[in-house]
């Protein structure tokens, strides 16, 4: 398992992320270690409903709403990048989990699974006990993209 962008998002995640809708953003989507799908094969897929179809999302923590979603320039390094806010799986159960797929939901008030575009999958092993899960994809923003002009 490894960390990658969905080819569907490729040159859209800080594009996405960047969205003032009201009704638009972002969602983390936790899978279950015993059934996720090779990453060669899930990079292809074009909704979330595409990435359910081979692979079991953990229902018992749920998918989470992502606040303090930010993008932004950074011209020193001829880069832009894309974060939000961690947050805290609160007295988690159920099975392992193996990666979280950050994914954009175009209309928050109709969430379909397959209108919602994934946009990033992360490694992230954790196996919930009751206890919290607290969760930070990494400490530089969930997204980077670099140029090398």
């Amino acid at each position: 398992m490894s960390n990658f962008v969905f080819n569907i998002a490729k040159g859209k995640v800080s594009y996405y992320s960047s969205l003032p809708g009201a009704n638009d953003g972002l969602i983390a989507v936790p899978l279950q270690t015993a059934n996720v799908e090779p990453d060669a094969d899930m990079i292809n897929r074009e909704s979330l409903a595409e990435i359910l179809l081979n692979s079991d999302e953990q229902l018992q923590v749920g998918r989470e709403a992502l606040t303090g979603v930010t993008s932004e320039v950074v011209h020193s390094s001829n880069s832009s990048k894309a974060d939000f806010n961690d947050f805290i799986y609160s007295s988690a159960t159920g099975p392992a989990i193996t990666a979280i797929v950050i994914c954009y939901v175009p209309d928050t008030d109709f969430m379909v699974d397959g209108s919602i575009i994934p946009l990033t999958k992360h490694d992230f092993s954790a196996l919930p006990n009751g206890g919290d899960i607290p969760v930070q994809i990494s400490s530089t923003g969930f997204f980077v993209a670099l140029s090398n002009s």
